[in-house]
C-alpha cells in the first residue's frame, strides 16, 4: 500500500516552506529504527522534521591529477594528488548551495566525492540526516545531473520524462500516479508546453535541455541533488529561469540542492541559501550567503559597491596562473584566506538568518525515492519499450527526419544494399564452369554485408544507448544484465525482419540454388541471421572498453574481416589452410555459416550427374579437360575441393544440419558472453573514459 501521506505530496499539494535557524538534531521516531515502514531493501536515513541535512566534515581526498601512460593505467600508477582539502559544509532541507570556484578548484570532485562515485582514496564523514552516506544510500535517495548527461535521440520530451519515471518510481505507485508526479515535475521544470513536450530531444535548445536533464532526475523525487553547472553557456534569462526553478523547488519540497556555478551572476545571489567558494581543493568560505559580504568584510576585503559579490570573492580566491611570479602570489593570498576562515569563519558558517514568522514543516513530505524501487522485470519491459519506441518514432513524430532515418537505417538499409547487389548478380547461370566464382563471390558477398552492416549499425545507433546506460547505472535504475537482455531482445525482432527481407532479395532475386520446400530458404536467411546477431553482440562487446565509435568499428571490422577470408571457404579454400589456422577457424561462427551455405549452393546427392557444361556448352563428363575449361566436374567437386583435406580428398568438412545448429550455438554463446562482460565491474581506467 502507498502511504496516506504520498498523494498529497506527489500530486501537487505544495509542503511548507522549512528555513532552519539552528541545526537541531533529532532522533528517528520510536519504532522507526531508521528504516521507512514501507521499504524492505537497504537501510535508509528516515528524515526527521526539520533535520534534513547533508554534512560534510573534513572531507579530503587524493586523486588522479595527470592522463598517465597506457600502462600506469593498467597498473594503477597513474600520478595522484591532493584534490579536497579539510572540506567541511552543510547544507539543509529547503536550501540551494552553490559551490562557486575556478577550473581546477575541486568543484567537480566535490560533487564526485559526495556521490560516491570518486576515484581515489577520501577521508573525512559525509552525513545525510546524521547517518553516514554510503554509496548505495546515495543511488537510493540521492541523484546527479552531470553537465555532459546525454539524452536517446528519436524520443520526445514527454517520452524520456515518462521512461524515467518508469525507471525509477516505485513499483507501489500505478501509470496514472506516475503521470501526475510527471507532470508535476514538468510544470515545477517551466516544461508544461504542448509543442515542447512532443519536440524531439536533439531539437532541444541549451537551455530546455538542461531543464529536461534536471527534470529526468526530479521524477523520482531524490532528498539530495547534485547538479554540475547548471548555468554554463547559459544566457542571463535563462541561467536565472533555472536557479529560480531549483530555489522554488526546494522550498516547496523540502529538497536539498548543491550546484556547482564558475561564474556567477549577481542575480542569482538572492536565489542561493548557501555558497561555499573553493580554491585549489581548500575552502576560503562555506555559510549562508547573506552572511558571506559581512565575514569577508570583518576580515579586511568589504566588496565594493555596484560589484557582484559572488564573481568579486570568486576572483579575490583564484590562483592567477599566467606567470610563476603572479602564481606564487596569489597562492598565498588563497593560504591566507584559507587560514582566516579555520579561524575566524565557524560562526558565519552555522549562523542562519532569522525565519521569526515563517511557517515550519510539522511533517516532513515522503521521499519518493526511499520506496522500493521497480523490479528487474519491470526495467527490462520499460527498456524494450523505450527501444521500440525509437525504432517506430516516426508514428509518433511523422515531421521528424531523425525518426525516419533510425527506421530506414534498421530496417530498409540491408534490403536496400541487396536489392544493388542483385543488378550484378541476377542471371546466374548455374550449369556453366564460370558460375563457381560468381556463385561464391554472392556468398561471400551476402556474408560480407550482413557483417559489416550490423557492425555500422550497432557502432551508430548503440552509441546514445550505451552512454545512457553508464549514466542511469550509475544511478542505480539498472544493471548491466538488464541492459544487455533488453538491447538483444529488441534486436532478435527488428533484425529478423530486416534479414528476412534482405536474404529474400539475395536467395530468390540471384536465383540461388531451392528445393522447391523453401528449406534451402530458410537454412540460408538463419545463417545470416545468426550471423548479423553475432556481429552485433561482439561489436557491443568492444564498445563497453572503446569509447571511440570508429576505433570500436575498425576493431570489429578487422575482426570480420579474418573471420571471412581464412574461416567462411569463400575467400580461401579449407583445403589449403595450414593445420593451426583450420582448426582455429572451428572456433568462428562464418566456418559453419559459410559450410552451410555452400553446402546448399553446391552439393548435389547424386554425384554421377553432369551438370555442368564447358566453352562451347560442350559437356564436362567426368574428365576434367582444360581444352574446354573443364575444371569441374559437377558442383559436388567444386564443394570437395573448397571443404576438403589434403589427407582425406574425398570427404566434405560440412554437414548441413550440425553446422546450421552450431550457428545457433555461437549465437547463444555470444549472448551469454556479452551478458557476463557487462556483468564484471570494470576497471577504473576504462571508467574515466565514460566519466560524465
Amino acid at each position: 500500500m502507498i502511504p496516506e501521506e504520498a498523494p498529497a505530496f506527489l500530486f501537487g499539494m505544495p509542503a511548507p516552506d522549512s528555513r532552519m535557524q539552528t541545526a537541531p538534531r533529532f532522533p528517528p521516531p520510536s519504532g522507526m529504527n531508521g528504516h521507512h515502514p514501507h521499504n524492505s531493501g537497504p537501510f535508509i536515513p528516515y528524515a526527521t522534521p526539520l533535520t534534513s541535512s547533508l554534512e560534510l566534515v573534513d572531507v579530503e581526498h587524493i586523486g588522479e591529477i595527470g592522463k598517465g601512460t597506457l600502462f600506469q593505467k593498467l597498473t594503477g600508477n597513474v600520478p595522484s594528488g591532493s584534490i579536497l582539502k579539510e572540506v567541511s559544509l552543510e547544507v539543509y532541507g529547503g536550501e540551494v548551495m552553490g559551490v562557486l570556484g575556478s577550473s581546477g578548484s575541486g568543484k567537480r570532485a566535490l560533487l564526485d566525492v559526495i556521490s560516491r562515485r570518486a576515484l581515489g582514496t577520501t577521508r573525512g564523514i559525509i552525513l545525510l540526516n546524521q547517518m553516514p552516506l554510503t554509496a548505495q544510500i546515495f543511488q537510493d535517495i540521492c541523484a546527479v545531473v552531470t553537465l555532459k548527461n546525454d539524452l536517446i535521440p528519436g524520443l520526445t520530451v514527454r517520452q524520456t520524462l515518462g521512461f524515467a519515471a518508469d525507471l525509477t518510481i516505485s513499483a507501489l505507485f500505478d501509470y496514472q500516479q506516475r503521470k501526475q508526479r510527471v507532470n508535476q515535475v514538468i510544470a515545477d521544470m517551466g516544461l508544461d508546453n504542448r509543442h515542447l513536450l512532443r519536440k524531439e530531444v536533439t531539437k532541444l535548445n541549451l537551455s530546455e535541455k538542461r531543464r529536461l536533464l534536471i527534470a529526468m532526475e526530479l521524477v523520482r523525487d531524490p532528498l539530495v541533488t547534485l547538479i554540475d553547472e547548471p548555468t554554463r553557456d547559459l544566457d542571463p534569462l535563462n541561467a536565472y529561469l533555472i536557479i529560480s526553478q531549483l530555489a522554488s523547488y526546494a522550498k516547496k519540497y523540502d529538497r536539498m540542492f548543491v550546484i556547482t556555478l564558475e561564474k556567477p551572476r549577481s542575480d542569482i545571489a538572492p536565489l542561493l541559501d548557501r555558497v561555499t567558494i573553493l580554491s585549489l581543493g581548500d575552502v576560503v568560505y562555506t555559510g549562508y550567503t547573506k552572511t558571506m559580504a559581512d565575514y569577508f568584510k570583518r576580515i579586511g576585503f568589504p566588496c565594493p559597491e555596484l560589484e557582484n559579490p559572488l564573481m568579486y570573492y570568486l576572483c579575490l580566491a583564484t590562483v592567477d596562473r599566467r606567470s610563476k611570479e603572479r602564481f606564487t602570489e596569489s597562492n598565498n593570498h588563497v593560504e591566507l584566506l584559507v587560514q582566516k576562515y579555520k579561524y575566524e569563519g565557524e560562526p558565519f558558517k552555522r549562523y542562519a538568518p532569522s525565519t521569526e514568522g515563517e511557517p515550519t514543516t510539522p511533517h516532513q513530505p515522503l521521499v519518493i525515492a526511499a520506496l522500493p524501487k521497480p523490479t528487474a522485470i519491470s526495467n527490462l519491459w520499460t527498456l524494450i519499450n523505450r527501444k521500440f519506441s525509437i525504432f517506430l518514432a516516426f508514428l509518433y513524430i511523422p515531421l521528424e527526419a531523425s525518426a525516419w532515418e533510425t527506421f530506414a537505417l534498421r530496417f530498409l538499409a540491408f534490403p536496400f544494399i541487396c536489392f544493388f547487389f542483385w543488378l550484378f548478380y541476377f542471371r546466374i547461370d548455374s550449369q556453366s564452369q564460370y558460375s563457381f566464382a560468381t556463385r561464391s563471390g554472392l556468398i561471400f558477398n551476402a556474408l560480407a554485408i550482413v557483417s559489416f552492416l550490423s557492425a555500422v549499425l550497432t557502432v551508430f545507433t548503440f552509441n546514445p544507448f550505451r552512454t545512457r546506460y553508464f549514466q542511469e547505472s550509475r544511478s542505480g535504475a539498472y544493471n548491466g544484465q538488464i541492459f544487455v537482455l533488453s538491447e538483444i531482445i529488441h534486436s532478435a525482432v527488428v533484425n529478423l525482419l530486416t534479414v528476412f527481407s534482405g536474404a529474400s532479395v539475395l536467395f530468390y532475386g540471384c536465383g540461388m540454388q531451392d528445393d522447391g520446400e523453401g528449406i534451402k530458404f530458410i537454412l540460408f536467411t538463419f545463417v545470416l541471421y545468426c550471423c548479423w546477431n553475432f556481429v552485433e553482440l561482439q561489436t557491443s562487446c568492444l564498445m563497453l572498453c572503446v569509447k571511440e565509435p570508429l576505433e570500436a568499428l575498425s576493431t570489429t571490422l578487422f575482426i570480420v574481416i579474418f573471420y571471412l577470408v581464412c574461416a567462411s571457404g569463400t575467400v580461401k579454400s579449407v583445403y589449403n589452410l595450414d593445420d593451426w589456422l583450420f582448426f582455429l577457424t572451428y572456433g568462428t561462427i562464418y566456418r559453419y555459416a559459410g559450410a552451410v551455405i555452400n553446402h546448399n549452393e553446391f552439393y548435389v546427392s547424386n554425384s554421377s550427374v553432369v551438370d555442368l557444361l564447358g566453352s562451347r556448352n560442350f559437356p564436362c563428363g567426368f574428365l576434367v579437360d582444360p581444352e574446354v575449361h573443364c575444371r569441374y566436374l559437377n558442383s559436388t567437386d567444386f564443394l570437395l575441393q573448397r571443404y576438403s583435406r589434403p589427407a582425406t580428398p574425398t570427404v566434405i568438412y560440412a554437414d548441413v544440419l550440425r553446422d546450421f545448429g552450431l550457428c545457433w550455438v555461437f549465437y547463444g554463446g555470444m549472448i551469454l558472453v556479452t551478458i557476463l562482460v557487462y556483468s564484471i565491474p570494470l576497471p577504473s581506467f576504462i571508467k574515466r573514459k565514460y566519466r560524465d
